[in-house]
């Protein structure tokens, strides 16, 4: 049906759930699946077999993990902020960095960090009971140092970087991107500590 109908991805569900797909109609459907259709799994905090398995029957398997995060930088209908209300353009933020973090050893409480349209996450009530963890985020309506921040207010309360468990691991995400073009020297350790601290994050 969703072939028939134009879909170019096609969603299911390997996390515990009434909709749960089984292995067995996961293989009927890579079976028939089109080579054009992008199969996409959705995962909640799933270990490594759980992800080989599904990977042996879908190999281009996209992974979507159902972490309690969601996009800061919507309206209030859920839609993504147009540029007339927010642009942020290369551009030089302050924000605040929990140095107690493996991943943040190094860096400075306050500190800069180069920013151009980045991601900016929200985290959701289920976010600290999950293990969910905040390391770097904005708590100002006015972040900008440097540069030109169009609607910066909207940044006030996000989080740009954090570290969620999944399985066994780690997941890091970055909004503000801590390496851009190899330049910005303040804040290369959030990449750095991410391999240098695998074992204490969680390989």
């Amino acid at each position: 049906m969703a072939v028939e109908t134009g879909a170019d991805a096609i969603g299911m569900i390997f996390a515990p759930s009434v909709r749960r797909i089984t292995e067995s109609a996961a293989k009927h459907i890579a079976e028939e699946l089109p080579p054009f259709i992008t199969p996409v799994g959705v995962f909640v905090n799933p270990s490594r077999d759980e992800i080989a398995r599904a990977r042996a029957i879908f190999p281009d398997l996209v992974i979507q993990l159902q972490l309690p995060i969601a996009n800061a930088l919507v309206d209030s209908s859920g839609r993504a902020l147009p540029r007339t209300r927010f642009y942020v353009p290369g551009s030089i933020l302050s924000m605040r960095v929990d140095t107690t973090a493996a991943l943040a050893q190094g860096l400075r409480p306050i500190t800069d960090f180069y920013y151009d349209n980045a991601e900016a996450f929200r985290l959701l009530p289920a976010a600290e009971s999950r293990g969910v963890k905040r390391v770097v985020w904005i708590d100002n309506p006015t972040p900008l140092r440097s540069g030109w921040a169009w609607g910066q207010r909207y940044l006030n309360g996000v989080t740009e970087v954090l570290q969620a468990p999944v399985g066994r691991g780690m997941l890091v995400l970055y909004g503000a991107d801590p390496y851009f073009r190899s330049q910005p020297h303040g804040t290369f350790k959030l990449l750095f500590n991410a391999l240098l601290y695998r074992n204490t994050l969680g390989d």
